[in-house]
C-alpha cells in the first residue's frame, strides 16, 4: 500500500518505487516476450479510449494524479539517465534470475 508521506531510500529515489519497481519490471519483461499469446483468435482487439480534458495539448496525458492533474516528468530524468536506469534494471533482473 502506498505511503501517505513521501520517503526516500538511500539511493535518493522514492521508497515506494524502490520496493515495487523491480517486481513490476520483472513481470512486464516476462509479458513482453509473449504479446497476445493468452488472447484467443476470436477475442476482440484491445481498445484504448481517450477522454477530453482541459489543457491536454500542453501535456502528454500519460499520467494523471487522483485529482486529474498531470504528473510531469522529473527534470533530472533525461534520456541518458533513463537509459542507464533501464540498463541497470535489466542487469539486476538477469542477476536475480541467474
Amino acid at each position: 500500500m502506498k505511503s501517505r508521506v513521501r520517503e526516500e531510500a538511500g539511493e535518493r529515489i522514492e521508497r515506494d518505487m524502490a520496493v515495487s519497481y523491480p517486481s513490476r519490471f520483472a513481470v512486464l519483461q516476462g509479458l513482453a516476450s509473449r504479446p497476445g499469446t493468452a488472447r484467443p483468435d476470436t477475442a476482440p482487439r484491445a481498445r484504448v479510449f481517450v477522454m477530453d480534458a482541459p489543457d491536454l495539448d500542453a501535456h502528454s496525458g500519460a499520467l494523471f494524479n487522483g485529482k486529474a492533474r498531470p504528473i510531469l516528468p522529473s527534470a533530472d530524468l533525461d534520456k541518458e539517465r533513463v537509459g542507464r536506469f533501464m540498463a541497470a534494471s535489466d542487469d539486476l533482473l538477469r542477476r536475480a534470475l541467474a
